[in-house]
């Protein structure tokens, strides 16, 4: 509204009172700064942001983003080192917590390009993250890759 009263007092438009046309100039000139305040503001954060990324090598930026839903970098790097791209994938967390708070979002996206599949039956692998392999039924006879106690692939039989 008062953009388009500056206009049409810019334009000739019906004569204003000066008081009117002082308030309409401060309320885009505190707009503006505003606007431009919070555009700087945020394309410097992003600006920093990118700087201090760019020193992190392949590795190191792979366990920032895990690190922030404390998801296990050792595990992810192994399965990614084990599991052929274009396979079909399932993750089983076992207990819901295992991969509450964005982990299983973070596991899905670091083990890309891997296609994940909503049930262990569709799958070629099962990630058992942080559980024991041996709990689930669907995973007897299957091959069953361990990386510690609680952490392994399996394999569906061919």
């Amino acid at each position: 509204m008062l953009v388009a009263a500056l206009l049409r007092n810019l334009m000739g438009g019906a004569p204003r009172p000066p008081l009117f046309i002082g308030l309409t100039a401060v309320a885009v000139v505190v707009g503006g700064i505003a606007f431009w305040g919070g555009v700087w503001g945020s394309g410097k954060a992003l600006i920093d942001t990118h700087d201090a990324d760019a020193r992190l090598s392949q590795s190191q930026a792979d366990a920032a983003g895990g690190a922030k839903v404390h998801a296990d970098e050792r595990v992810l790097s192994w399965v990614d080192g084990h599991i052929p791209r274009g396979a079909r994938l399932y993750v089983e967390c076992g207990l819901p917590t295992q991969c509450l708070g964005g982990r299983s979002e973070w596991i899905t996206y670091r083990l890309m390009p891997h296609l994940f599949v909503p049930s262990p039956q569709a799958a070629d692998y099962v990630v058992f993250y942080y559980v024991d392999p041996s709990r689930f039924a669907y995973a007897r006879g299957w091959k069953i890759l361990h990386f510690g106690p609680l952490n392994a692939i399996g394999v569906r039989p061919r």
